[in-house]
């Protein structure tokens, strides 16, 4: 999560209106009307596809989500974000993808956010800023 809060400020460019406050759940939903949503979404994750859907509705119509055959291997992968359509990717930031597997599916989500860290911060930034983060903590012991 230090990756997450590093990157948005080093590059809150990386980030559109209101899309940090729906990642930290600032953004909560209210008593949303009962919609019908893709059957391949689970149940569970409707509210959250509700939340996303109310906050970006231009982004959520672009991503084509009743399309099944479109979002069949996302859905059933045990890796996801590395799954979302390339239609879809070449549409939408690294970030959107990110916000995407928060709402349908958040048990990638830890991995979702480390593919956006190491996008956005480099790979060896990354590795090298988890060294300096295990020697301190070596250290302060």
């Amino acid at each position: 999560m230090f990756a997450m809060h590093f990157v948005k400020g080093m590059y809150p460019e990386f980030f559109q209106e209101s899309e940090w406050d729906v990642f930290t759940g600032s953004i909560v939903g209210e008593m949303f009307k009962k919609e019908e949503f893709p059957s391949w979404i689970d149940q569970e994750r409707q509210g959250a596809v509700a939340i996303f859907k109310a906050t970006f509705p231009a982004l959520y119509q672009s991503l084509c989500l009743s399309d099944l055959e479109l979002w069949l291997s996302f859905s059933q992968s045990s890796q996801c974000e590395q799954e979302i359509p390339s239609s879809i990717v070449k549409k939408i930031t690294p970030f959107q993808q990110l916000l995407l597997v928060q709402a349908v599916r958040p048990d990638r989500l830890q991995s979702a956010m480390a593919v956006f860290a190491t996008q956005a911060l480099g790979k060896c930034f990354i590795l090298g800023h988890f060294i300096v983060f295990m020697i301190s903590i070596h250290v302060a012991k």
